[in-house]
């Protein structure tokens, strides 16, 4: 992989390699990590598999990851966290909005839900 992704970049000007695999599959995950690609996130819907849309792993390649240089400059963004929403009053919810418990992903990820 790491051959072909070389070529891309020199000889082809890539300038990022993109790579999705359905969620679970921890094997062309691995791979992937090995070669150098940074896993950016989950895509709900990403991929269409047999007539079925399923969630999918992203991950990109650089050229910077491989210490070749790009044909543009690349200025990393500052890894901030995001600013907080506006709050609103628990009640003020609307009829059909559910409370979840503590136990809620979201909370547990720092959100006010």
């Amino acid at each position: 992989m790491l051959t072909a992704a070389r070529w891309a970049f020199t000889s082809l000007g890539a300038e990022r390699l993109e790579w999705r695999a359905e969620t679970g599959n921890v094997a062309s995950r691995a791979v992937a990590l090995r070669a150098g690609f940074r896993l950016e996130g989950e895509q709900r819907s990403g991929l269409l598999n047999k007539g079925v849309r399923r969630d999918a792993w992203t991950a990109a390649l650089l050229p910077s990851d491989l210490g070749l240089a790009g044909a543009h400059p690349y200025l990393p963004g500052r890894r901030t966290a995001l600013p907080a929403g506006p709050r609103t009053p628990r009640g003020d919810r609307g009829a059909g909005d559910r409370n979840p418990g503590p136990g809620c992903q979201w909370r547990r990820l720092g959100f006010d839900v």
